[in-house]
């Protein structure tokens, strides 16, 4: 039987992770491996923390800093000490289909939609990462 405390513990000790290098706006090396049980096909949260601290306005408690999203990926290599994430987000792209055409049961079947991939947004070095 597994202990979720010490599951809890290697999280911890393991995220976040952070972008070591911007390959491309679609892929992403993170510093973190095999020996941190990261896993091919796992799916990571690309963020930054923001600048300024957040206070409560009552008690003047810091409640932390915003994390600006960046995007979502899937680790698609594994190596030891370091991964490669790819973005998954998609995006839908419809392309109109000229005139001529049989008659379409609805307009946006004149639109034949293509998937393509979105790029995680202003990645840089040293933004976090995380399991979703």
């Amino acid at each position: 039987m597994e202990n979720n405390t010490d599951d809890r513990t290697v999280k911890q000790k393991t995220f976040p992770a952070t972008v070591a290098k911007v390959i491309n706006d679609f892929r992403l090396v993170i510093n973190k491996g095999s020996i941190d049980d990261i896993r091919q096909d796992q799916r990571m949260l690309v963020y930054a923390l923001s600048n300024e601290e957040i206070k409560d306005p009552n008690t003047g408690e810091s409640l932390g800093f915003l994390e600006k999203y960046k995007g979502t990926g899937k680790v698609i290599q594994v190596l030891e000490k370091m991964s490669i994430i790819e973005s998954d987000r998609e995006k839908n792209v419809f392309e109109r289909v000229e005139s001529g055409m049989p008659a379409l049961k609805s307009p946006l079947d004149t639109f034949p939609k293509y998937k393509y991939l979105k790029p995680f947004e202003n990645p840089k070095i040293g933004d976090l990462v995380k399991p979703i």
